[in-house]
């Protein structure tokens, strides 16, 4: 299973849904045509980094975690299982007025970290933290840009990969490497039952 396009894909629905007439979402880069900033808001989902979550070792399942819906509370203590993937949010907003512009950036920030934190919500992720947020502001002419980069991570429990069937061992040799090796067990072979023959 692809774990990390999966998170990345529910991560992109839900902000898609969940802004729909606030934001124009998009992954990797901006959705086109550019939208009006004046009145819907420009989001583009990056990819940027993934890594152990070796930090979780020392908490395990008991502890549990503080982030993200109740459902998805606990961890296996095994920390080569876990990861952490971190995603980025590009917000971008334009408005006339600075203190309008500010109150709704702030507003659609909030909106997006709400989204992932919905307890009803299944997710393939265990837990979420909106890590950091960096803005900058542009002056126009008669308006002013405002932007909001996103920093997310996403806590996952990497799935174990089935192992294939393998043939069953019927033969064991001993012996040097290299060298000649000795039959020393060797399973029974299987005892064939003759078909049945009708009586006459």
């Amino acid at each position: 299973m692809n774990q990390r396009s999966t998170l990345v894909r529910k991560v992109l629905e839900c902000l898609t849904s969940g802004l729909d007439g606030i934001a124009q979402v998009g992954l990797l880069k901006p959705s086109m045509p550019y939208p009006d900033l004046t009145q819907v808001a420009q989001v583009c989902v990056q990819v940027l980094a993934e890594r152990q979550a070796s930090e979780l070792q020392s908490k395990g399942a008991d502890a549990g975690v503080t982030y993200g819906p109740t459902s998805n509370k606990n961890l296996s203590p095994n920390p080569l299982d876990r990861r952490v993937l971190t995603l980025q949010l590009d917000l971008e907003v334009e408005h006339a007025d600075s203190d309008a512009l500010l109150t709704r950036l702030d507003g659609v920030i909030e909106r997006c970290e709400a989204l992932m934190q919905a307890d009803d919500m299944a997710t393939p992720w265990q837990f979420f933290i909106p890590y950091n947020i960096d803005f900058a502001f542009t002056k126009q002419p008669s308006s002013v840009i405002g932007k909001a980069t996103l920093t997310w991570q996403f806590y996952y429990q990497v799935e174990i990969v089935e192992v294939c069937d393998l043939p069953p061992i019927s033969e064991v040799y001993l012996g040097p490497e290299g060298g000649e090796h000795w039959l020393i067990a060797k399973t029974p072979a299987a005892v064939e039952t003759p078909s049945g023959s009708g009586s006459a």
